[in-house]
């Protein structure tokens, strides 16, 4: 029997452990699951439309964030999504507030 080689790599959220064994040619798989709250969304395009007004931001500005948030979350489970929520913060730094509200849950 060889000695164990466990490595655990966690990048941004948290994650707890409990009750983790893994015996002999046992695989342990993770899946993550996020989920929007409808109420979070519609305070996030009710404040980004009001921010946008404020600000200037040009209409098709303003519209590419809008469709960007809208596939999210439709399909939220999509590969690579802390790239996508990060873009997000690096393309729409006007809107920096919105999304940091609208992101916290998922991100927390």
């Amino acid at each position: 029997m060889s000695p164990a080689d466990i490595k655990i790599n966690i990048s941004g959220g948290s994650a707890n452990f409990g009750n983790v064994n893994q015996g002999d040619n046992a695989q342990i798989k993770v899946n993550q699951s996020i989920q929007f709250d409808q109420a979070d969304v519609g305070r996030f395009y009710q404040a980004v439309t009001k921010l946008a007004k404020q600000k200037g931001i040009s209409d098709s500005d303003y519209l590419r964030l809008r469709n960007a948030i809208n596939q999210l979350v439709k399909a939220p489970e999509q590969p690579g999504i802390a790239a996508t929520i990060k873009g997000l913060y690096e393309n729409y730094a006007w809107a920096k507030k919105p999304l940091m509200a609208l992101f916290a849950g998922v991100l927390s």
